[in-house]
């Protein structure tokens, strides 16, 4: 680290801490070892003397950044999604425990351009490792990073492919079990004529509880299956879901049970089905995916309790950062897969108490 030994030992006096506590707290790779009482005395004296670390030596002459690339198809939502930014957040503060900074890289469409940026990232060494939504991952960034032993985690967030033989550790949701869960006990409660709801970027997700909701014993066919674009559903809105779906009510009346791709779609579903004098949970049950409900601040206004999968987000989030972590610490570190199982959350929208 790119510290004068004159400015440690002056820093040090004026704190009255030991030299090598001033050098732990003000390397980002060694600071998570210091107490925050003591990083937040030693900041002060920092600032009284108007001393900042020289970054750019520091990478010149450690050759590492501190810095992780994350990586995904839409980094807006993963700013201000109410789903997404439950991985981005965790996953920046976990990061920060190591003393690693989090940079979001900005892709283009087109998987030949997101290879090619990716590749100009690793070989400009702007970052010291990435960790990939596994939804936009191409073969040849796969291959380019195990040959050169780079640091890479891949996280698929639900319903995205899964890579698990690609020599690059990753981690994963498993909501099989969750799903045969809920679609069990909607069966089980009389529930028979089901209906799905998805856009066509989460494919993969609506397929999985298509499969899950066949084991329980549902029958459906093609017409039972809604495939809204996503261009409509930019920003996970409730109220844009609530806007498209109310053009489809008859086909909403033509069944007992709706699974929404998300929580914010089946809110939307909730007020459509109100308007036309139906009650979610009774007329029909009401599913959607991912928790959102739990994150709230404050309840939402005439919008039941959401029956739901809960992905973990933020155990997804922490493990990927412990694992690049692990990666840039020792490259050569043989990789793992990791799997987080989802919950099922029972909820007044499908017909259940909250803790049924």
């Amino acid at each position: 680290m790119e510290i004068s030994m004159l400015s440690i030992a002056k820093i040090a006096r004026q704190s009255g801490y030991s030299t090598a506590t001033i050098s732990r707290a003000l390397d980002p790779r060694q600071s998570f070892k210091v107490r925050p009482e003591t990083l937040r005395k030693i900041q002060e004296v920092c600032n009284r003397l108007e001393f900042a670390p020289n970054f750019a030596a520091r990478t010149l002459a450690s050759g590492r950044t501190n810095t992780i690339g994350l990586i995904t198809p839409d980094v807006g939502s993963m700013i201000g999604g109410n789903f997404s930014k439950i991985f981005t957040y965790h996953h920046a503060r976990t990061l920060k425990r190591f003393g690693m900074n989090l940079t979001m890289l900005s892709i283009t469409d087109t998987q030949e351009d997101i290879d090619s940026e990716m590749l100009s990232a690793l070989r400009s060494s702007m970052v010291d490792g990435f960790v990939i939504q596994s939804s936009i991952v191409g073969k040849l960034s796969l291959q380019e990073l195990a040959r050169h032993h780079f640091p890479a985690v891949i996280f698929s967030m639900p319903g995205d492919p899964v890579f698990s033989n690609s020599g690059i550790s990753t981690v994963t949701v498993d909501n099989s079990a969750a799903f045969r869960v809920m679609f069990s006990r909607l069966h089980r409660s009389g529930r028979r004529r089901i209906g799905f709801v998805g856009v066509d970027h989460i494919i993969d997700r609506l397929n999985q509880a298509r499969t899950a909701a066949s084991e329980c014993g549902f029958k459906f066919g093609d017409e039972d299956v809604l495939i809204c674009p996503h261009s409509l559903l930019r920003f996970e809105s409730a109220f844009q879901a609530e806007h498209v779906l109310a053009r489809h009510t008859d086909w909403l009346k033509r069944h007992d049970t709706v699974f929404f791709h998300n929580d914010q779609f089946a809110i939307g579903a909730c007020a459509v089905l109100r308007s036309i004098g139906l009650e979610p949970g009774k007329e029909i049950a009401v599913a959607g995916y991912d928790n959102i409900m739990a994150g709230l601040k404050s309840p939402l206004e005439d919008v039941p309790g959401i029956m739901s999968i809960d992905p973990h987000l933020d155990r997804i989030g922490i493990l990927a950062a412990k694992l690049i972590c692990e990666q840039t610490a020792d490259p050569g570190k043989t990789c793992k897969h990791l799997s987080v199982k989802s919950d099922f959350i029972p909820g007044p929208s499908g017909g259940f108490a909250g803790n049924d």
